[in-house]
């Protein structure tokens, strides 16, 4: 059976109207507006299939968050958009992009211990008074010591400890982070490591 060639004359006539529309919409038209919000409601179908396929590594909040990070990026490029493929077609990288970005940055951030959830816990199960949590602190450098302190016994924000000890935000950041991933594996080490 003879195979026939695709019939590109109606895509070819979605994509020009399509970029008609884009353009319009660049022109300030509101109702052109409207329609490419409209269409770009298929970016949280998109993320919420990636999320899904990937196991469901986001949360909904997650999802929702980088929904809008996402629209807001493809709105700003829209001015990019030549027409070449359905709009569709054309905001499925950035989709694509996005959540892999996502999932790396979530892949990177250090999990941290929640202080106030394991004071609980231990008062509840031992009536410690959270002995075992002070210890583990002990152990860690003084810098970072001092980041997880200040945040989490003295209520501090990062910000207000890079005032206090007059250094750089972005350093409290870090020592704090990397406090609270040592704190963790401290705290899950066998008892009398």
């Amino acid at each position: 059976m003879p195979r026939t060639a695709p019939n590109h004359g109606d895509s070819s006539a979605s994509h020009r109207a399509d970029l008609e529309l884009i353009l319009q919409s660049l022109s300030g038209d509101p109702l052109a507006d409207e329609q490419v919000i409209r269409r770009l409601g298929c970016i949280p179908r998109l993320l919420a299939a990636q999320n899904a396929k990937c196991g469901a590594p986001l949360s909904a909040a997650e999802l929702e968050d980088l929904t809008q990070e996402t629209l807001l990026r493809v709105w700003s490029k829209r001015d990019e958009f030549a027409g070449r493929a359905l709009l569709e077609t054309w905001v499925f990288p950035f989709c694509h992009f996005a959540f892999m970005n996502r999932i790396r940055r979530k892949s990177r951030q250090p999990r941290f211990v929640d202080l106030e959830g394991a004071r609980e816990v231990e008062a509840r199960s031992q009536g410690s008074n959270f002995d075992h949590v002070h210890e583990a602190l002990k152990g860690l450098p003084e810098s970072d010591r001092e980041a997880v302190w200040l945040k989490h016994f003295e209520g501090l924000t990062l910000a207000e400890i890079a005032e206090r000890l007059d250094i750089q935000e972005s350093t409290v950041r870090s020592r704090y982070y990397r406090g609270m991933a040592r704190l963790h594996l401290r705290l899950q080490a066998p008892i009398g490591d």
